[in-house]
């Protein structure tokens, strides 16, 4: 280890490790959890396995740091353990206060092939994702292990959440039985960027409470076109018709989205749902819209399945 690494909480002056130091970091990869992460290729073109390490910083003790730790490890071979971590550890402060989330620091590392140094990602909850998560966070639950990972870590990072959705939805588009996890990462990214906006709000409550309804109506929508399609032997066109609002979507471009879904409308003599208007001046935005609209649409036509998706989430 080098001695004239900058100390980054010293006011970076260049004191050397002591001894101790030295050997308690040299244990510490013991402490951590690893797993692997599917990440899309240089060209975007298939998906490639990386192996990270994770470790969590916080509690209100040592001991509880410990329990954190070794319950990250426990969790290690479920469907996905981050966000079980997280969900498990807010099921045991919930009679406190969110801010106890905020303590939380979420600390990452990995190399790679010629790289020196490590490269390291430190995730702290700010207040709005502390209360969204708190208040929202059995969404995570419902999606996929990668696509919960990655949201959550662009979301605790304040990065594009949209960005790293539209990353899973054309693989979701060719899998029916997947589509409803785009659902469920676009609400999740919608009410995030909800909480953004309107965390100290005194009616916030209700305002997130819109956005939900939105959703399932948008979602509803999509299915009901979906037996449209199929009971005029339409189904080949489906695809399509998802892959240019989602083009839409990815845009921005809500002109393309609306002529889109006109001409949809249109072709089965039907009038445009007035949810569809609501979005364009509504805290609903176009990429929500559009997700969720295509998550119904391609969804597999089992009315039973998707009966009891909606009822647990409402």
């Amino acid at each position: 280890m080098s001695k004239v690494l900058i100390n980054q909480y010293w006011s970076k002056n260049f004191y050397p490790m002591c001894a101790l130091c030295k050997m308690v970091l040299f244990f510490a990869p013991l402490g951590v959890l690893h797993y692997f992460e599917h990440v899309p290729s240089p060209s975007k073109s298939y998906w490639e396995k990386k192996k990270r390490y994770l470790f969590v910083n916080g509690g209100e003790n040592v001991e509880n740091l410990v329990n954190l730790n070794e319950n990250l490890k426990r969790l290690s071979d479920s469907e996905n353990p981050f966000a079980e971590l997280m969900i498990d550890y807010i099921s045991r402060v919930k009679k406190k206060s969110e801010w106890v989330l905020q303590n939380l620091m979420f600390i990452e590392f990995y190399t790679e092939y010629g790289n020196v140094t490590p490269l390291l990602n430190i995730m702290s909850l700010s207040k709005s994702f502390a209360r969204f998560f708190y208040n929202e966070h059995e969404i995570f639950r419902k999606m996929r292990r990668n696509l919960s990972i990655k949201l959550l870590t662009a979301l605790m990072t304040s990065s594009a959440g949209w960005d790293t959705l539209s990353l899973y939805v054309v693989d979701y588009i060719k899998n029916p039985n997947s589509i409803h996890h785009i659902f469920y990462g676009a609400m999740a990214v919608e009410l995030y960027e909800n909480y953004k906006k309107y965390w100290r709000d005194v009616d916030m409550t209700e305002k997130i409470k819109r956005v939900k309804g939105k959703l399932w109506n948008l979602y509803n929508q999509g299915k009901d076109i979906r037996k449209e399609f199929i009971k005029n032997n339409q189904e080949n066109k489906i695809k399509s018709i998802a892959y240019k609002l989602l083009n839409a979507a990815r845009t921005n471009n809500t002109k393309l989205f609306m002529d889109t879904i006109l001409r949809i409308y249109m072709s089965f003599d039907r009038v445009v749902p007035s949810v569809f208007l609501d979005t364009l001046n509504s805290e609903t935005s176009l990429q929500a819209a559009a997700y969720s609209f295509i998550s119904g649409l391609l969804g597999e036509s089992n009315p039973e399945q998707n009966k009891k998706e909606s009822e647990s989430d409402e």
